[in-house]
């Protein structure tokens, strides 16, 4: 029996290093082998290079599904890998994705971003057999947890890895041996999809504060992701965003009185601005202060 992992990052180093430890304690007669996605160098940088890991462990690579004869004896596994996998690659394998959402909302890309964007309050993680759509496959399992209202989509990223690998944990056995599976097809309800191309990256400058607060904190927070970008205010990454509350008695009842996108405080490193309702005090990468004739 072979036993493909194709993926990525945390996920599939985790899952990939669990798999082989559990496969040598039963001494279970399993072949391993390891399709990294093409960027992967080898080198661990901010997320560890399954390439790297698999090569430390004597996991034989492969470039690609057609190196191995599958058949239906075997599993393939993606763990975030970046391709989707052609069933007539795949032979007949049981073959499985862990998919970073609460499948069937947000099937395809960028589900670090939309459910943020969009106010989600609930997420989750979701293991499904591949089918020949996007992330369409009959499910085996699910963990359902919820966003933090301070998450970034780095932060949800973090996350999706840490219960992706407990939802893979918990769901070995059955892979292996492909009993006591309950599939069950998706729900043509809450069916939603989006592209990679459905946010545009290059423009991440935040200049529409003529929105309730919480949807201008929402737009920030998805677009946090150090590793690649940090949303932009006059040009000066913010790190962090939070809807800063109506003083109330405490202060100035007409503190808040200003157009939206008013600087009504600012010093080294932070500011507030006025949004629709509230304003929203932003955090930035750098201390140097906003100039005063930006304001």
């Amino acid at each position: 029996m072979k036993m493909v992992f194709c993926g990525k990052t945390f996920l599939g180093v985790n899952c990939v290093g669990f798999a082989q430890d559990i496969i040598r304690l039963m001494k279970t007669p399993i072949d391993l082998y390891v399709l990294p996605v093409s960027a992967d160098d080898g080198n661990d940088s901010w997320e560890p290079s399954l390439r790297g890991f698999a090569a430390r462990r004597s996991i034989p690579l492969i470039g690609s599904l057609d190196d191995l004869e599958l058949s239906g004896d075997d599993v393939v596994v993606s763990l975030e890998y970046d391709r989707l996998l052609r069933m007539e690659q795949l032979r007949g394998a049981r073959s499985y994705n862990i998919h970073f959402s609460a499948l069937p909302a947000y099937r395809g890309a960028l589900t670090s971003y939309w459910p943020i964007y969009n106010g989600e309050k609930i997420t989750g993680v979701t293991l499904h057999a591949i089918a020949p759509g996007v992330d369409d496959g009959d499910i085996v399992d699910q963990l359902l947890f919820e966003i933090p209202t301070f998450c970034t989509a780095f932060d949800l990223y973090i996350l999706y890895n840490r219960y992706g690998y407990e939802l893979f944990k918990s769901n070995l056995q059955r892979l292996i041996t492909g009993r006591e599976f309950s599939l069950v097809a998706q729900s043509s309800r809450r069916v939603s999809e989006y592209r990679r191309a459905s946010v545009d990256y290059a423009r991440i400058e935040i200049t529409d504060f003529n929105l309730p607060a919480i949807d201008v904190q929402n737009q920030i927070r998805a677009l946090i992701f150090p590793p690649y970008q940090l949303p932009l205010f006059r040009g000066k990454a913010i790190s962090s965003v939070e809807v800063v509350s109506h003083p109330g008695t405490v202060g100035d009842e007409n503190a808040f009185a200003a157009p939206p996108g008013t600087i009504l405080v600012k010093d080294f490193g932070s500011a507030i601005v006025s949004c629709l309702d509230n304003p929203v005090r932003f955090t930035f990468q750098s201390w140097d202060r906003i100039e005063e004739d930006s304001s």
